[in-house]
């Protein structure tokens, strides 16, 4: 998923244990066609009245509250649970750039059954790191691609393809490695220097539109923290490079595996046609399940991950799950490269330099929703959330940049993730009289809007 080549507002913010100050301006479920300029919506101006299917008489729906969401309901899949209309103008934020049309028909070419892009670029460009830092290191032993990582994306010159990249290597060109999820420039704290988030506008039709509005963020990963000794894992030397998936095939995640998978399978493709990985005979991929929030899952799944050696490990889409894999992980000699963990906690290479994510932390995302929330005369913000850790710790990051955006939190509501009734919640969010909600949630979200909407405060209600 590469950078859009169309202008965009470069904002540059600093992002480490300080907050984030946004000023406004992912891989998406539907993300703009190549060649597509984006275009800068009004993410709080709101659409003209549309029915509500209905067998029976269909009342009238018009605008009302501004709704704001996070990257988790920011699909095609949250319309498709609310009646037609209902999220017509809601805005929605997704970190990560445009994807580009021929990665995506490549993709669905993986997978045809495939209905969203989400992180498969992310994916994608750890299998191709890997492989490059194999390439440059020429070894399979996870402490020694992970050394040559900063080289690798930081360098002088810029290069996409694997093939392209791998000839630059071996030429002792230092390179820029630019991969679908676009300029990465990792540090040596395991984060990206960049990021982009994506805001994204839903139609009458619940379906999000294809203009996007791009915003390209510097952040700051923080102070340095030099990388402890890390062991060597057991499947080293043996002229396989080896790697291992580690995904939710199960829970409320699990969602988000099929575009991942996707990408990594499409990397050993390209990886493959350029004739594979210069003095490594031959790469091996192996997959477990990560579950959601269950650790036992995760564990289980690396356990069998490490049983059969592998070398890297791709994956993981829970923040809280991954914080108790990627120890164990790292104590073995792995090296485990994240496409999704959006956690605010600051890497700071602390697992030995072995953990890297693709995408950066959720900082950027909470400032801009904040922002996006309380610009234009919205100045009383609503915040509804789950109270499990990355919606806690998002919805944070969004009640810090309010103010900062001339704005005031007038209701902070969190929920249990299992909850089911969300009657007495909304009504305190009524009762607060907001001009703009935001809501960072999960599969339930679907029942929040709906009794929004039922209590006359949804995004359009009857009226």
């Amino acid at each position: 998923m590469s950078r859009p080549s169309a202008p965009r507002a470069l904002l540059a913010m600093a992002v480490g244990t300080a907050l984030l100050a946004a000023a406004c301006a992912g891989p998406a479920a539907t993300d703009q066609a190549a060649g597509t300029t984006p275009r800068l919506t009004d993410p709080t101006a709101m659409v003209t009245a549309v029915p509500v299917e209905s067998p029976s008489a269909a009342p009238t729906l018009s605008p009302n509250v501004p709704l704001f969401l996070a990257d988790i309901n920011t699909t095609d899949d949250l319309g498709q649970t609310l009646p037609t209309g209902i999220l017509a103008g809601v805005t929605g934020t997704i970190p990560g750039g445009s994807t580009p049309q021929p990665f995506r028909d490549a993709l669905r070419q993986v997978d045809p059954a495939l209905t969203s892009d989400a992180y498969a670029a992310e994916a994608y460009d750890a299998v191709v790191l890997a492989a490059l830092g194999a390439a440059a290191s020429k070894s399979d032993a996870g402490r020694d691609i992970a050394a040559t990582l900063v080289g690798l994306t930081n360098g002088d010159t810029e290069c996409t393809e694997y093939a392209e990249c791998l000839a630059l290597v071996q030429s002792g060109a230092s390179i820029a490695y630019r991969g679908r999820s676009g300029p990465l420039h990792l540090s040596a704290n395991g984060e990206p220097t960049e990021a982009v988030v994506g805001v994204y506008r839903f139609g009458a039709d619940n379906r999000l539109q294809p203009d996007v509005d791009y915003t390209e963020v510097a952040v700051d990963p923080g102070t340095t923290t030099p990388a402890g000794k890390a062991a060597v894992q057991a499947g080293a030397g043996d002229g396989t490079l080896t790697i291992g998936s580690i995904m939710p095939q199960s829970g409320s995640l699990s969602f988000m595996r099929p575009a991942q998978l996707a990408g990594i399978t499409l990397a050993l493709q390209d990886i493959a046609a350029a004739g594979g990985v210069p003095g490594i005979s031959k790469i091996a991929t192996v997959d477990a399940d990560s579950g959601d929030e269950t650790a036992t899952t995760a564990a289980a799944g690396l356990k069998s991950l490490l049983a059969k050696g592998v070398d890297v490990i791709v994956g993981m889409g829970a923040t809280t799950t991954a914080g108790g894999v990627v120890p164990a992980a790292a104590q073995a000699g792995v090296l485990y490269l994240s496409p999704v963990n959006a956690s605010l906690t600051p890497v700071t290479n602390r697992y030995d330099g072995l953990y890297w994510r693709m995408s950066p932390s959720g900082l950027a995302q909470g400032a801009l929703l904040g922002t996006l929330a309380a610009k234009d005369g919205h100045s009383r913000v609503a915040l509804i959330h789950s109270d499990d850790g990355y919606a806690s710790s998002l919805a944070q990051q969004i009640a810090s940049a309010v103010p900062q955006s001339g704005g005031t939190i007038v209701a902070n509501v969190d929920y249990a993730p299992d909850a089911k009734d969300f009657a007495a919640l909304v009504a305190k969010v009524k009762k607060a009289d907001p001009q703009a909600i935001v809501l960072v949630g999960f599969g339930e979200s679907s029942q929040v809007i709906s009794e929004l909407v039922k209590q006359g405060i949804g995004p359009n209600s009857a009226r």
